[in-house]
């Protein structure tokens, strides 16, 4: 089995995630040749013993004349009309792996025509539409994580210092406003990787960066939303989720509470795309207090990282990926 794993360079989870999901398939599962546009050279190189990696249409046409693969698996939706007419060319199925919600009559009139399966990252979005037509051919497998990188000892800053990570098309400026303004008024100083430095910003700017995590193993606290939400977890920082939306913490830990996420279900929504809309104030609290509650935050700790390590390892999620393979080509 040959897959043709198909992204799209940015600077964000979905584009760690598939390099990611490439590698631990290449080493432990199935040949894999990613094609991804945009891919800087450096990246292609260091991945070049790993994987085949092209990043060139007429590469691609070129690879396809004289490789046999098994599927096509598509990570970015906006290149499902490429990818359907090249699988309907040499009768490959076609599968994706859909990382933002989409309308349920998206789902069922559209992408399920189009495609022999859907992959979810998001859980609140499985369980929608669970009852849907499209059951049977749809799953829910969370981003994986390179358990033992984001485990690597760093030293943490002081309490009073977070970090926030906003990547391309995953954060609203406004948002990052409103978290500016909340940590002036709770004297935090904060630290932020993101495309664009924020107008009004009494902290660090450090750029944008394709791998946050060597700035989350310095943090307590890690303010985002998506895979860099799981990524934070997985070092054992307390997540805050704030993208386009603001549910802050993912855990719920009022007295009496057995549930582990806010929404009751058994995987918080880690997506920055639910909850209110960003105010200062609804940060700003939340923050205060976190800060002064030292133990609770190393509660929120300890169930982050132990949620990551039984739910986010890269080898789980490989393993369950490869056996939708089976089941598609079979």
């Amino acid at each position: 089995m040959h897959v043709l794993l198909w992204g799209k360079f940015r600077y964000n989870g979905i584009t760690r995630h598939t390099l990611s999901l490439a590698g631990e398939l290449s080493r432990k599962h199935c040949p894999v040749t990613l094609f991804m546009p945009g891919l800087p050279d450096k990246l292609k190189y260091n991945y070049g013993n790993m994987f085949q990696t092209i990043t060139e249409k007429r590469e691609l046409e070129r690879k396809l004349r004289y490789n046999s693969f098994s599927l096509i698996h598509l990570q970015e939706i906006e290149e499902l009309g490429l990818a359907k007419e090249i699988g309907q060319k040499k009768k490959l199925p076609l599968l994706a792996t859909v990382h933002f919600p989409f309308l349920h009559s998206q789902i069922n009139n559209t992408l399920k025509k189009e495609l022999s399966g859907i992959i979810t990252t998001r859980y609140h979005y499985y369980l929608s539409l669970e009852a849907d037509a499209c059951r049977g051919s749809f799953w829910f497998i969370p981003e994986g994580i390179d358990l033992q990188y984001c485990r690597k000892k760093a030293p943490a800053s002081p309490s009073d210092q977070v970090l926030f990570v906003g990547e391309e098309n995953s954060y609203d400026p406004y948002a990052l406003q409103c978290l500016c303004r909340a940590s002036d008024l709770s004297r935090l100083r904060l630290n932020i990787l993101a495309p664009q430095k924020p107008k009004s910003l009494d902290g660090y700017y450090l750029g944008v960066r394709l791998d946050p995590v060597p700035f989350m193993r310095q943090f307590q606290m890690v303010i985002t939303s998506g895979r860099a939400a799981a990524e934070a977890m997985s070092c054992g920082c307390v997540p805050v989720i704030l993208g386009v939306k603001y549910s802050g913490i993912p855990y719920d830990d009022t007295p009496g509470d057995d549930t582990t996420a806010k929404s009751g279900k058994a995987f918080p929504d880690l997506s920055g795309t639910t909850g209110s809309d960003p105010c200062y104030k609804d940060i700003f609290y939340e923050l205060q207090e976190l800060l002064k509650d030292s133990e609770r935050r190393e509660k929120i700790k300890h169930w982050a990282l132990d949620f990551a390590l039984k739910n986010f390892d890269l080898k789980l999620v490989a393993e369950q990926t490869a056996q939708v393979y089976r089941k598609i080509v079979k």
